[in-house]
């Protein structure tokens, strides 16, 4: 029997009134400590002491799929690695729809020695063509409550300066300068709790956890596929080498890779290498009838993950009658998978009104 338990609360003090060794999986999307839109949420990592609460939890061979930023993607793995977990791999996910917060490095210049300011805000004092345009996730910014100086009033964008015209040499040498890369990627990193068996598949017979379900990831395709399959010993002395014959791939789809492409990213991998991506998996970020499913209104989180992306994870790492928690449950993307793939689940969130968008979005999907 499915169960799904969505939990108000803090998730540490939650971790701890459970069991030792009961958990099958873990599948989150945690705070990337870059203090996204100035979110309170955002300002730190999950610690050590949080990650050893779902060690402890979890079944020993079991693992857990943790989101994370490239900036960051360091601390989290480092902390996995000191609350005990084995670093498997790190999945990529790849898409196109990122916005570069860079700044503009000759502007700043420009004001300095013209205005004696460096800051954005005080770009609009420049010499410069008038526009009406906002700085950087403008829509979004402004649904967040994020600068609300920012925005006009009644969704009015203001009017903001742009093409420049630098009148000094020094703001003109650094002409097409900026700060940072426009964000197209997000880490996934896949830990597992060490087995307590001899091997796998003795660990497997006790704990049913241990292995990663390779055939329900496959890429789907439609080329005809072979593997290589062991056929019996060949050799000369002491030193035998396993022999291999090709066989029909049965199971229709490519290996699952940790590379996670959407379409418009996978379109310009192909156009750039001339070679088809589709040996990959595609996962594009929810659209607007996702993200708002059942709520009447506009989801207020800002970092919503696809159902389909998480479907495709919690099934990589649960198997069968096993228990898949998210302690960071945010709107209940992950909870929202389990839901559709009849896996129990356990969701965690301390922020209420997240909480809230969460148990509608869950109630309201796959109805």
């Amino acid at each position: 029997m499915t169960l799904l338990t969505l939990l108000e609360g803090d998730s540490l003090e939650y971790l701890k009134e459970m069991s030792d060794n009961t958990i099958g999986s873990f599948v989150t999307d945690p705070p990337y400590g870059i203090r996204f839109m100035n979110k309170k949420w955002d300002y730190e990592i999950p610690s050590v002491e949080f990650w050893e609460e779902c060690y402890r939890v979890l079944k020993p061979g079991g693992h857990m799929l943790v989101f994370c930023g490239t900036r960051t993607q360091h601390r989290m793995a480092i902390n996995l690695e000191d609350a005990g977990f084995e670093i498997r791999d790190v999945v990529s996910w790849l898409y196109s729809q990122g916005m570069p917060h860079s700044y503009n490095i000759p502007n700043g210049i420009e004001g300095t020695i013209v205005n004696g300011s460096a800051n954005k805000k005080d770009f609009n004092r420049l010499d410069g063509d008038e526009a009406k345009k906002g700085l950087g996730y403008t829509k979004m910014g402004k649904e967040q409550g994020f600068r609300p100086t920012d925005y006009g009033t009644d969704g009015a964008k203001p009017t903001y300066k742009t093409n420049i015209k630098h009148s000094t040499d020094e703001a003109k040498e650094w002409e097409g300068w900026g700060t940072t890369l426009r964000p197209s990627c997000e880490f996934i990193t896949l830990v597992r709790k060490p087995i307590s068996e001899k091997n796998v598949p003795l660990n497997i017979l006790k704990w049913g956890v241990g292995g990663l379900n390779i055939d329900a990831s496959r890429i789907e395709s439609d080329e005809e596929l072979f593997i290589n399959v062991l056929d019996g010993w060949s050799g000369f002395g002491e030193k035998k080498r396993p022999k291999y014959k090709k066989v029909k791939n049965e199971t229709g789809g490519k290996w699952p890779r940790n590379v996670i492409f959407n379409e418009e990213a996978g379109a310009v991998l192909d156009e750039q290498t001339g070679k088809e991506t589709s040996r990959f998996y595609y996962c594009a970020k929810p659209n607007k009838k996702e993200k708002d499913v059942g709520l009447g209104k506009k989801n207020p989180h800002p970092t919503i993950k696809p159902v389909d992306l998480m479907k495709y994870l919690v099934r990589m790492i649960t198997p069968p009658n096993e228990i898949c928690v998210d302690p960071f449950m945010d709107s209940g993307s992950t909870l929202m998978a389990c839901k559709e793939l009849n896996i129990s689940a356990i969701g965690i969130e301390r922020d209420a009104e997240s909480f809230q968008t969460s148990t509608i979005r869950v109630d309201a999907w796959n109805k």
